[in-house]
This record gives C-alpha cells, structure tokens and sequence, in this order.
C-alpha cells in the first residue's frame, strides 16, 4: 500500500510535471492519445523519489484514461481526467472533496494526489476483487453494502461536498441533448419531462432534510472492491451531497434487482418503517433512469456502443424505465424512436 511519504512531497511540483506530460492547456486536458506514457512513468519516477514506476492503461473506463502504477515497492492508481466533464454532470472539485471525506472513515482509498482543475488523481491500490452483479445479490453482501451507504451517508455535511443538484444537472444534460440533430426527445415530450422533473424536485423540497446525505452516485458492482475483510467504494467521479434515494436506486437498478429485492435493499436500509420510504424511492429511481437516458445518449456522440449493445439502446431502456416509474403518478408520454 502506498504510504503517507508520497503525501508530503511537493502537490505543485507534481502539478507541474503531470501537466507537462498530459499536455494541458489551461484547464482543459488534451485527449488520452496525448498522454506520453513513457515520459509519465518517469516523471511520477522522480517525483516520488523511488524505484521506477511502470504504467499499465485500465480499460473500461468510458470518462478518464486510468493507470495501474507498479514498482519495487507499491501499486498505485493514476487517473487522468478528460475534458469537460460537467457535460456528464461532473464536478472535479466536489469528487475530490466526496472521496476525502470518505476516504478518512475508512471506504474509500486513500488520495495521493489530486488536482480538480484538470481531473489528475493518484490514490492508493486496493487489492481485493471487484463485485460482480451475482455478487450484490448474495443477501449477506448486500447486507454488507448497505450498512458502507449508510456510513457515507451519515458523512457530517462539509459544504465542499456540495454542488449543483442532481435536478439541475439533468436540465442541463437535456438542454444539450437538444442542441444535437436528431434529438434523443421529441419537443413535446421535452416539455412534459421537464414538467415531471419540476413535480418530482417540488415533492422533494420539503423533504429536504430527511433524505439529505453524502451520496457516490455511481454505484456500479465493479465500483465496490473487497480484499477480503471489509468492502472499498472507488470512482467518485459523480458524487454529490444529494438525496440518498438517488443511491439506493442506483444500486438496485445497476444490479437489476427485481421488486422484491428492491423492498429488501429499502428493509435493510430502513427498517421496519420502508413502506414509508417506498413511493419517495419510486420518484427518485424515475430522476435516476433520466440522468442515465441522458447521459448514455449525450456520451453516445462519441462512443456509438459497449460492447454489443449500442448508447442510443442504454439511453432508450432508461427512458423506459423512467417512464414506468414517472407514470404511476405524472402524465408522460411514449418515446417517438
């Protein structure tokens, strides 16, 4: 594991030799193809004073390019960030603030290193094995999931943590979608989204408190790692100081959990009282497949699939999905495909 003599050494001087190699201009970073790998693994080499680093390019990652650092000594995790990330609804400044905090009760590696300005975050290596869908549906692993989302949520407020709510977020990623020809929505179906969004925000506001807490907002099985004594929550990337809800259904959608799975992640998660949760869970599994639908179709603009199934096809299961929700208690049209 690395340790705390990586932390001390210069954060500047690291700024600048990852900014040299990456490319940047301003705060903008050039594309992954930029990346001088050779000349990165020496820098980060020098500026860690050890023995030489080696980089090998994680795959899979569909918003940054990421590295796995070896050496002598320790592994380590390089992230670099691409550009514009607050397309995807992305705030660097409010990740990095989301994973420290989580990182000092103990479920998220340690940070090394980051710079919100252009995405650049080196944390520690947690060696264990990451999740698979099959494994959330083991009841006693998900019963260990959801007592780490009950920590992270029960994270104390830190105003750092705080960015542009999860409705806003979507506004905007529906205001750029449009923009593209042809549009994922048709006008009148854009109108009574953004109708349904205001109810569903309003049915919320005086909730507020109740539902308020630290939230990871990207709770993908691979996303959980457990080395064998206890589970870790990486990529931070989306989290927020938002509405729990947002999570739970994050995990129960992303994992495909049928309805009575679902009642037993609000069971677990509440008590004897989650009937009384269940319709505020309904709302916010609808807000949580739009923010999908939107971002598989704006990230969809360059890259046209994943593996077999095309962006265009993720963007029209969430709408889906959401509209099954939203319709229990608003108006919302069919998809025109």
């Amino acid at each position: 594991m690395i340790t705390n003599k990586y932390s001390l050494r210069s954060t500047v001087a690291l700024a600048l030799l990852l900014n040299i190699v990456i490319g940047l201009q301003g705060n903008t970073p050039l594309s992954p193809q930029a990346i001088d790998i050779r000349q990165l693994e020496k820098n980060i080499t020098q500026l860690l004073n050890t023995s030489d680093i080696s980089l090998q390019e994680l795959r899979g990652g569909l918003t940054n390019t990421t590295f796995l650092a070896t050496n002598q000594e320790d592994t380590f995790v390089v992230r670099i960030g691409k550009e514009n990330p607050e397309i995807l609804g992305i705030d660097r400044y409010c990740e990095d603030a989301c994973q420290k905090s989580a990182s000092q009760i103990g479920i998220s590696p340690t940070i090394i290193y980051s710079d919100p300005k252009n995405g650049t975050l080196i944390r520690s290596f947690i060696k264990g094995k990451p999740l698979t869908s099959n494994d959330i549906h083991n009841p006693l692993q998900l019963k260990n999931i959801i007592q780490m989302l009950k920590k992270c949520h029960q994270i104390p407020r830190n105003n750092e943590c705080v960015t542009t709510s999860i409705y806003e977020k979507i506004r905007a990623m529906m205001s750029l979608s449009s923009s593209y020809k042809p549009p994922f929505f048709t006008l009148e179906e854009m109108e009574i989204v953004r109708g349904t969004i205001n109810l569903i925000e309003a049915h919320f506001h005086e909730k507020e408190q109740m539902y308020a807490g630290l939230c990871h907002c990207d709770l993908l099985p691979g996303n959980f790692i457990d080395d064998g004594n206890q589970l870790w929550l990486i990529d931070w990337e989306y989290a927020n100081w938002d509405n729990i809800l947002f999570d739970l259904a994050d995990l129960c959608v992303e994992s495909d959990f049928d309805e009575q799975e679902t009642q037993t992640v609000l069971e677990l998660y509440f008590g004897q009282s989650w009937r009384d949760h269940y319709e505020d869970y309904r709302m916010m599994r609808a807000i949580f497949n739009l923010r999908n639908a939107f971002w598989y179709d704006l990230r969809g603009k360059e890259i046209a699939s994943i593996g077999e199934c095309t962006m265009v096809n993720y963007a029209k299961k969430h709408f889906d999905l959401f509209k099954r929700d939203a319709e229990k208690s608003f108006t919302v049209t069919n998809h025109q495909n």
